[in-house]
């Protein structure tokens, strides 16, 4: 069985994925700076311990997915997806480490 370089590179659940965090991304840092979705930003708040695990599972799975198919990408293909991983999953640490610190402030961690 041949599969063409075509075939090999089409992931529509990776590709979904990847659209998805992007707008999550982008939707999140416009309303924690300009506050302008103020109801996006507290509903985030208020599912933070789930949307974070489901976020760290998609984002593991993009890393994967990069790592596992790296020799078929082609190199154009290889530095956009690596450096949209990259900046997908900084952002998810980032976030990340602002949500523990505000559960310490709040109090609700103990």
């Amino acid at each position: 069985m041949t599969t063409t370089a075509q075939e090999t590179t089409k992931s529509p659940l990776i590709s979904g994925t990847i659209i998805l965090l992007a707008v999550y991304n982008l939707l999140y840092w416009i309303a924690t700076f300009s506050k302008s979705f103020e109801p996006f930003l507290e509903a985030v708040r208020k599912q933070w311990g789930l949307l974070s695990f489901i976020e760290f599972l998609a984002v593991a799975s993009l890393v994967v997915d990069l790592t596992v198919r790296w020799d078929k990408f082609t190199e154009r293909n290889r530095r956009i997806r690596l450096i949209v991983t990259f900046l997908i999953g900084a952002s998810f640490f980032v976030r990340f480490v602002f949500g523990v610190m505000a559960l310490y402030i709040t109090g609700e961690a103990r």
